[in-house]
C-alpha cells in the first residue's frame, strides 16, 4: 500500500506543478494573455481525459502481464520528452489560431509525460483492488483519490511560494524533470512488481470484490454534468479574476488550488466517506452564488481588488465541494472505479472546452461566468429538493412565496427593482451602501440558516437562482446596450459605446471592464487626445516636448488602443503601432478616427510589440540611427491585467536597442491594484537610464482621465524642460524590490 500511494502522491505532485512552469515560460510568446492560462488548463484536462481512459482499457483484461509492459515502455519512451523546455521555434511561429498554437506547443514538449502522469492514480486504484493479492474495501481505496488531489494541491501551493520566487524558469523546469525521471523509476519498480504478482496468483473473483448492478445512464450524465460545472465554474472564475489584474501564476494557481482542495476533503475523512454534508455547504454555495452573480456588475464590474478576488476564490471553493461532494456521494464500487474517473475527466475537460475554447468563439462576452452560477444556482435547486424528499418538507407553493418574497427585498435594497417602482427602491437602497452592507450581509446569512432550519432549503434555492439570474440579465444588459461594436477573441472581449457628449456623441472603447480610448465624433474636440492621453499626460507632454526640436517625429507605441496617440502627428511624422489583437486594429481602424486623420504616416504592425520589435532587430531594421524612435511609447494592458513579459529586463533591453541615444521610453502604468512605477525606476536604474514619473490629475468631470506615465531617457536635456520638469518628480525606489526579468517577477511586492 505505501508504494503505491507514494507513487501516486508524486505523480499528482508533478501533474500540476507542470502547469505553472509551462504556462509561465510561454506566457510572454503570446503577450501576456489571460487566455494562456485557460488554454493550458484545456490542454491538461483534455490530456487528463486520455489518461484515465487509457487506464480504463488497460485494466480492462483481468489476467495477464501485457499492460504491466507496455505501460513499462511507454514510461521509458516518455523520458525522451525531457527536459519540459518548448523549442525557441514555437515563439515566433504564429501563423495559426493561438490556441491551436498552445495546444500543439504543449503537446510536443510534455504530451506523453503528461499522459502517463494522469493514468498513474486510476491506473494503480485499479490494481490494488482488482487481485486477491492485495484487495480494498471501496471506501477505502477512494482515499487514494483524496490524497492524489492532495499531492496536486501541494505542487500548486509550492510553486508560488517556495518555487518561482527563488528559481528561474528554465531551473524550474530542470528540476520537474530529474523528479519525472524519480516518477518513472518508482512507477516501473511498482508495475514490474505488480507483474509479477499477475503472473503468480489468480484475479479476484465476484465473491471477493463489493459489487454492485451496471450503472444507468442517467448516472453516468450526472457525473459528467457535475465534473463539467465543477470545471467551467473554476475556468470563468479564474478568467473574471485575471482579466482586470494580471495573467500571473498566483490568480491561476488559487482558485485551482480551491479546485482541488474540494475534491481532497469530499473524498477524504470518516473512513473514505469524505466530509462532503449537503446540510453545511449547500446554504453557503447558494449564498455565494448569489454574491458572485452580483459582484459581475457591482461599481460597474469594478470592483476592488482586495474584495472581489476573496469573493470569487471563497465561491468557486463552495460551488466546487457541491459539485465534487455530489461525485463523492454517488461514487460507485471498485468495480466500476476506472468508469467513475473517466467520468470525471470527460466532465472537467468537457467544461474546459466550453470556457476555452467555445465560448471566445461564440460570445461576445464573458458571458460564461453569469451561465456556470445559474447552472450551480439550479443544481442546488435539485440537490435541495432530493435532501428535503422523504422528510415531510415544506410544499413547493409555500417555498416558491417565500423565495419571491425575499428575492423582492433582497433587489429592493439594491435598487434592481423594475423602473415603475425606482422611485420606491432609491431610498432603502441606500441602507447597502458603505459598511451598512456587511451588516445586511449577515442578516441574510442569518435568514437563510433560519430557513434552513424550518425545512425550507428549497427556499434559500429558488431565491438563490432568482437573484443569479436578475443579477446575470442586469450585467448582460449593463455589458451590451449602446453597443455599436462588440467582440471577443482569445486576448479578451472589447465593445465600443457612444454616449452624448455636450451638443454631440462621446464614442468610447473598453476592454473588459477598463476603458481604453475615447473620441468626440464632433469636430473640434475630435482631434483631441482623451482619457490616458491628453495634452496633460505625461505621454502627451513628452510627444510636445519632442515635437520643440523641430525635426520630424518617429513614435512607436506597443498597443494601440484606439490609436489615440495618433492625434498628435505632423507632417513629415511616423508612428508605427505595434498591437496584438487583430480585433482592436479592426476597432481603431473602422469605429474611430485617429488613424485615418492623423497628419503623421500611421503603420500598423500586427503581433506581439516586444516579439515584433525582436524580429524587426534580428531583420536589420533599426541599424542606422536615423530608423530608430525618438519616443517608444509602452502601453499594452488588456483590461487592468498587466503584460509583464513587457515590463522586465530583458524587454527593456529590446527597447533601448531601437530608441535613438537621447530617446525617450514612455511607460503607461496607471493601475488600480499595483505601483508600477518602482518596477519601471529600478529597470531604468540598472540600465544606466533616468526615469521621473508624471502623474495628472485633472480636475473635475472631463475627456480627460487621471494617468500615471513613467518617462525614461538617458537625455537630461529633455528632463530639464519647463514641459517635464514642472509637472513630473523622482520615483523613489522601493526596499528590497528585485530587478524583473523573465525568469523572475513577484506582483505581491508592488500591491497597493
Amino acid at each position: 500500500m505505501l508504494a503505491p500511494a507514494l507513487t501516486i502522491l508524486l505523480s499528482s505532485f508533478l501533474l500540476f506543478q507542470v502547469q505553472p512552469i509551462l504556462a509561465k515560460q510561454i506566457l510572454p510568446w503570446f503577450g501576456g494573455s489571460a487566455g494562456v492560462w485557460t488554454i493550458c488548463l484545456v490542454f491538461f484536462q483534455s490530456t487528463l481525459v486520455l489518461g484515465y481512459a487509457y487506464a480504463h482499457l488497460l485494466t480492462r483484461r483481468r489476467v495477464g502481464s501485457r499492460q504491466f509492459v507496455l505501460h513499462i515502455v511507454l514510461l521509458l519512451t516518455s523520458c525522451l520528452m525531457l527536459p519540459i523546455i518548448p523549442g525557441s521555434f514555437w515563439k515566433h511561429d504564429h501563423g495559426t489560431e493561438p490556441a491551436l498554437h498552445i495546444l500543439s506547443l504543449l503537446a510536443t514538449t510534455v504530451g506523453l509525460p503528461y499522459f502517463l502522469l494522469a493514468s498513474t492514480g486510476p491506473l494503480l486504484q485499479r490494481w490494488l483492488s482488482g487481485t486477491a493479492a492485495s484487495p480494498m474495501p471501496g471506501r477505502t481505496i477512494y482515499r487514494l483519490f483524496a490524497l492524489s488531489n492532495f499531492g496536486s494541491l501541494a505542487g500548486l501551493l509550492c510553486y508560488p511560494f517556495a518555487i518561482e520566487p527563488f528559481a528561474p524558469v528554465h531551473t524550474q523546469a530542470w528540476a520537474w524533470s530529474l523528479a519525472y525521471g524519480l516518477f518513472v523509476i518508482c512507477s516501473i519498480g511498482y508495475a514490474w512488481q505488480r507483474r509479477r504478482q499477475a503472473e503468480s496468483a489468480p484475479a479476484l473473483g465476484p465473491e471477493g470484490r463489493e459489487s454492485e448492478s451496471p450503472l444507468a445512464f442517467t448516472r453516468y450524465a450526472y457525473w459528467i454534468a457535475c465534473s463539467a460545472l465543477g470545471s467551467a465554474l473554476l475556468l470563468s472564475a479564474t478568467n473574471q479574476m485575471t482579466q482586470n489584474v494580471a495573467s500571473v501564476p498566483l490568480l491561476w494557481i488559487v482558485p485551482l488550488s480551491m479546485y482541488l482542495l474540494s475534491f481532497t476533503i469530499c473524498f477524504e475523512g470518516r473512513s473514505g466517506r469524505g466530509w462532503y454534508e449537503r446540510r453545511f455547504f449547500l446554504t453557503a454555495a447558494l449564498l455565494a452564488t448569489g454574491a458572485m452573480a452580483w459582484a459581475l456588475f457591482a461599481d460597474k464590474g469594478n470592483l476592488s481588488a482586495y474584495f472581489a478576488l476573496p469573493l470569487f476564490t471563497i465561491g468557486v471553493f463552495l460551488g466546487c465541494m457541491v459539485c465534487h461532494g455530489e461525485l463523492a456521494r454517488t461514487r460507485p464500487s471498485p468495480e466500476y472505479l476506472t468508469h467513475f474517473y473517466l467520468s470525471l475527466a470527460v466532465g472537467g475537460a468537457l467544461g474546459g472546452l466550453l470556457v476555452g475554447v467555445l465560448a471566445p468563439k461564440v460570445f461576445d462576452g464573458y458571458w460564461e461566468m453569469p451561465l456556470a452560477l445559474a447552472a450551480l444556482a439550479l443544481l442546488g435547486v435539485h440537490c435541495c429538493s432530493d435532501e428535503a424528499h422523504g422528510r415531510t418538507p415544506r410544499s413547493w407553493t409555500v417555498n416558491a412565496a417565500l423565495a419571491v418574497l425575499a428575492t423582492a427585498l433582497i433587489l429592493l435594497l439594491l435598487g434592481r427593482l423594475p423602473s415603475a417602482v425606482d422611485s420606491y427602491a432609491l431610498p432603502w437602497a441606500k441602507i447597502v451602501q458603505g459598511d451598512a452592507r456587511w451588516g445586511c450581509g449577515a442578516l441574510l446569512i442569518f435568514s437563510a440558516l433560519l430557513l434552513q432550519r424550518y425545512r425550507l432549503w428549497r427556499t434559500v434555492a429558488l431565491t438563490s437562482l432568482a437573484c443569479t439570474v436578475t443579477f446575470g440579465w442586469v450585467y448582460y444588459r449593463g455589458v451590451s446596450t449602446d453597443s455599436e461594436f462588440a467582440a471577443r477573441n482569445f486576448y479578451g472581449a472589447l465593445r465600443v459605446t457612444e454616449t452624448p457628449y455636450g451638443g454631440g456623441r462621446l464614442r468610447l472603447l473598453t476592454h473588459g471592464t477598463i476603458l481604453h480610448g475615447s473620441q468626440v465624433m464632433q469636430l473640434p474636440q475630435r482631434e483631441m487626445g482623451t482619457t490616458y492621453y491628453g495634452e496633460s499626460s505625461g505621454i502627451g507632454r513628452a510627444i510636445s516636448s519632442e515635437h520643440t526640436a523641430g525635426r520630424p517625429l518617429r513614435l512607436a507605441t506597443v498597443g494601440l488602443g484606439a490609436g489615440t496617440l495618433a492625434v498628435y502627428g505632423r507632417p513629415g511624422d511616423l508612428f508605427r503601432m505595434y498591437e496584438l489583437n487583430p480585433a482592436v486594429v479592426e476597432v481603431a481602424e473602422n469605429q474611430f478616427d485617429y488613424l485615418k486623420d492623423s497628419k503623421a504616416r500611421v503603420e500598423s504592425v500586427l503581433g506581439d510589440g516586444r516579439l515584433s520589435l525582436e524580429l524587426e532587430l534580428e531583420r536589420g531594421a533599426f541599424s542606422k540611427p536615423e530608423q530608430r524612435f525618438d519616443l517608444l511609447a509602452v502601453d499594452a494592458f488588456s483590461g487592468d491585467a498587466i503584460p509583464m513579459h513587457l515590463l522586465t529586463r530583458e524587454a527593456f533591453a529590446t527597447y533601448e536597442q531601437v530608441i535613438k541615444s537621447d530617446g525617450v521610453i514612455a511607460f503607461n502604468v496607471s493601475n488600480r491594484y499595483v505601483d508600477l512605477a518602482p518596477v519601471v525606476e529600478r529597470i531604468a536604474r540598472g540600465a544606466g537610464f533616468q526615469a521621473v514619473l508624471v502623474a495628472d490629475r485633472p480636475q473635475g468631470p472631463g475627456l480627460n482621465l487621471p494617468s500615471d506615465w513613467v518617462l525614461v531617457t538617458r537625455n537630461t536635456t529633455f528632463l530639464r524642460q519647463p514641459e517635464i520638469a514642472a509637472h513630473s518628480t523622482s520615483i523613489a525606489s522601493r526596499v528590497g524590490l528585485p530587478l524583473w526579468t523573465d525568469q523572475f517577477s513577484n506582483l505581491f511586492q508592488v500591491l497597493k
